[in-house]
């Protein structure tokens, strides 16, 4: 067996194992409370539920509108409905381990509308430059509004990187808005590093300004589409907007960053978890599961419709 061959493997059965000691803590929490979830006296309210419904569906649409602005820094000008297609019907490649496989299927569908593949690629990678530092200065920007409420969601001894990662991402939110061109620079510098092409992408303050803008006000509305989820519960009395929100937000981007886990699996319902408690008690567990069968649901929407909408010289 080669080298690569037995580091693949090492890799998988380290990525398993992790995945398997998460999805471990969860159950046994859900365990531990399921039935107190059970007896809760739970007020499902439909209505509520088809609101946060379409608000996740506008939600989703406003991120590939906001890739529309970052292709064209490229040169393409890609009509809206061509953007969701290409977005949402590779975007549950996200539950395959290693979250690489939306690249390459954004890859092979924008190249049917004539974008090469490693501009598409670079987009994606752009796309992530913008879309994570603006998630976290959402959740930054959040806190600051409601003060005290780091201190429940970290420990003491993780104060401090808290606030050094807050600092860390409003400097790289201010460079990537005010210098964007230093920033694209050093990224065809890697690119020539590792021998691969340059990215011909332009990109203006004011482009870079609102892409910026664009990526935090579309993470505004993914919490606020989940706080429309937790008033269909009937439980959430005396949970703010706010606070939805920053858990919502940050428990969806610590998700993302484990790339262990296929689509932040487990470790996004701990993190839910954790934040939601003061407010549901014992049922957050069964509430962040909840949510995630939401988000699934909404997901799976999403890739019909974007199946749905047919690129003009592709066949029916």
């Amino acid at each position: 067996m080669s080298n690569y061959v037995l580091n693949k493997a090492l890799k998988l059965i380290l990525k398993i194992f992790l995945i398997a000691i998460i999805l471990y803590f969860v159950g046994i929490q859900l365990s531990n409370n399921i039935d107190v979830i059970k007896n809760y006296q739970w007020s499902i309210d439909p209505l509520w539920i088809i609101i946060s419904i379409i608000a996740h569906l506008i939600t989703l649409l406003s991120f590939s509108k906001v890739w529309c602005f970052l292709i064209s820094g490229f040169g393409y000008d890609v009509p809206l409905k061509y953007a969701f297609k290409i977005s949402y019907i590779t975007n549950l490649g996200r539950y395959i381990p290693g979250k690489i496989w939306p690249i390459f299927g954004m890859a092979y569908y924008a190249k049917k509308i004539k974008i090469p593949e490693q501009t598409a690629i670079a987009s994606w990678t752009i796309a992530m430059l913008f879309a994570l530092p603006s998630a976290f200065f959402v959740v930054f920007a959040g806190m600051l509004i409601k003060p005290g409420f780091v201190e429940f969601l970290l420990p003491d001894e993780y104060k401090a990187i808290f606030y050094i990662f807050a600092l860390f991402t409003f400097l790289t939110s201010l460079i990537l808005i005010i210098k964007p061109k230093t920033v694209f620079k050093l990224y065809n510098f890697l690119l020539r590093l590792l021998k691969k092409s340059e990215v011909n992408f332009k990109l203006s303050p004011l482009l870079a300004l609102k892409i910026f803008l664009g990526y935090s006000v579309c993470w505004i509305f993914y919490g606020i589409s989940f706080y429309f989820l937790l008033k269909s519960l009937g439980p959430a009395i005396g949970i703010d907007i706010f606070r939805p929100i920053i858990i919502f937000v940050l428990a969806y981007q610590i998700g993302y960053l484990a790339f262990f886990a296929p689509g932040g699996i487990g470790v996004r319902e701990l993190v839910l978890t954790k934040g939601l408690s003061p407010f549901f008690g014992d049922v957050a567990i069964g509430v962040s599961i909840v949510a995630r069968i939401w988000n699934l649901i909404v997901e799976i929407i999403s890739a019909l419709i974007a199946l749905i909408i047919k690129i003009d010289n592709e066949k029916s």
